[in-house]
Formats: structure tokens, sequence, C-alpha cells
């Protein structure tokens, strides 16, 4: 079985939502799942913490403007998303593309139902962990 996590750590979004997915691909990886992270680096990133516990981290292209704005998309309240939803989810099917993924899990504030659509056409299942529960999801 194959897990991609979809997941960022930065200065503004802090650091929780990859040490909590780290926990959980540790946990899947004893039990024969491959697992990889697909993230940004953003300032104050964790990819080399991902590296280090031996995991595959497929960095998104890096974006030169300030984290939570993007001027071209007007998505209003990015909420650590420091491109549009769309962009984001292009790049990832891009980074999944020659991958077959059983499971794509999802902990990020700036990604809802809209993006789990687009990226869900390349995945076979896709798992939110949302511990705000203020937008609309399309998974399992």
């Amino acid at each position: 079985m194959r897990v991609a996590f979809r997941v960022d750590a930065s200065l503004l979004l802090g650091t929780g939502h990859v040490m909590r997915c780290l926990t959980l691909a540790m946990a899947l990886r004893e039990r024969g799942v491959n697992c990889a992270f697909v993230s940004r680096a953003l300032p104050g990133h964790l990819c080399p913490l991902m590296r280090e516990r031996g995991f595959e981290v497929l960095e998104l292209p890096r974006v030169a403007i300030p984290e939570g704005l993007h001027p071209t998309c007007g998505d209003g309240d990015a909420r650590g998303l420091p491109t549009c939803s769309e962009q984001d989810a292009v790049e990832t099917l891009a980074m999944l593309a020659n991958r077959r993924v059983d499971w794509l899990i999802v902990d990020h504030y700036g990604l809802d139902a809209v993006w789990e659509r687009r990226v869900g056409t390349l995945v076979r299942s896709i798992v939110v962990i949302d511990d705000l529960a203020d937008r609309l999801h399309d998974c399992e």
C-alpha cells in the first residue's frame, strides 16, 4: 500500500500538522505501508525532519509572493496556503503523476473539497484531518 501526505509547516501555520502526520506515517510504515510527503518549503518548514525520519519528500515549487498572500488568485483568507488552491492542486498532481497512491492524507487549513475533487482524480482515496471543521471536504 502507498500513502502520500499533503501537509505543510511554516512560521504562520506552525508545526503541529507535520508532527501529527509524521506520527501517523511512522505507525503506517511499521505495518509495511510506503509513505511519502508532498510539502512546500515555506519559511519554517520541516522537510529536513521528514527526510531524517526516512520519508521521501516531494517539495512543491517555492512561491515568491509573501506567505498567505496571492493577489492573482483572489482567494482571500489563504490560511497558510501561499498560492491559490487551484495552483496547489495542479502542482500536487504533477508531483504524484508517476506514482500509484492508494490513500492521500491531507492535513492543511488551506485545502478543501474543491482541491480534493481535483486531486482525487489521481488517487484512490482521500482522508482529511481537519481540527477546525469549518469547510466542506470531499473525502472518505
